[in-house]
């Protein structure tokens, strides 16, 4: 089983959305040759990256997970020294870590940025047994299928396909928490590592179930 990673919206745990601001110093802007902007689609950052400083919100509060980073990219996993520490007993998919020191009224606070450089939709959902819907605004209903993710996200009038079936390869997923990009987008754990977050009372994240049916053949 396993579980979708998305922010608290209960305004009591974090205060405000987005918790953290960005603010460029030095020479490196936001379009800068290495700046964050410039993190590729798919594979490792091989580049100097630089990412902007990262300042608390007003009205934020210091949670274990940020996000994506006040808004950086869905790209990187933003989270506390101790929320760090514990991923790192699970079984992570290959990825990349940054400094991201947060600058709080209280002085500054560790954080971590985690960049997963493998988005994995095409490794583990079975493209071949999954179905979709089509559904038209006349109301002519059929079933499709698709080859891969992008096949799917480039799809003539996207917005009228539904999810009918979705297979994955539940057999592949060898890991604790990965990621997908282009498809179903966002951040996934195991259900042991989602138990041991919440028996250690990390803050900031709401738990999404997803329905998984093993594949088919």
């Amino acid at each position: 089983m396993y579980y979708k990673i998305n922010h608290s919206v209960t305004i009591s745990e974090v205060g405000t959305q987005p918790q953290v601001d960005t603010q460029w110093v030095g020479p490196t802007d936001f379009w800068g040759v290495n700046s964050y902007t410039h993190t590729p689609l798919v594979g490792p950052i091989d580049f100097a990256i630089v990412f902007p400083s990262f300042h608390l919100s007003q009205l934020a509060k210091i949670t274990d997970w940020f996000g994506d980073g006040g808004g950086i990219s869905m790209n990187y996993f933003m989270v506390s020294a101790r929320l760090y520490s514990l991923l790192q007993t699970y079984q992570m998919d290959e990825y990349q870590y940054f400094p991201a020191p947060v600058n709080t009224p209280g002085g500054i606070v560790d954080y971590h940025l985690i960049y997963f450089p493998y988005p994995r939709e095409d490794d583990f959902i079975d493209w071949g047994h999954s179905l979709f819907r089509r559904i038209t605004p006349s109301g002519e209903s059929r079933l499709i299928q698709f080859s891969n993710s992008k096949e799917r996200q480039l799809a003539r009038d996207a917005h009228e396909i539904h999810t009918e079936k979705l297979i994955v390869h539940l057999e592949k997923i060898k890991v604790d928490i990965f990621r997908f990009k282009r498809f179903e987008s966002g951040f996934y754990i195991s259900e042991q590592l989602k138990a041991a977050m919440e028996s250690k009372g990390m803050t900031g994240i709401r738990y999404e179930k997803v329905a998984w049916p093993e594949q088919t053949g």
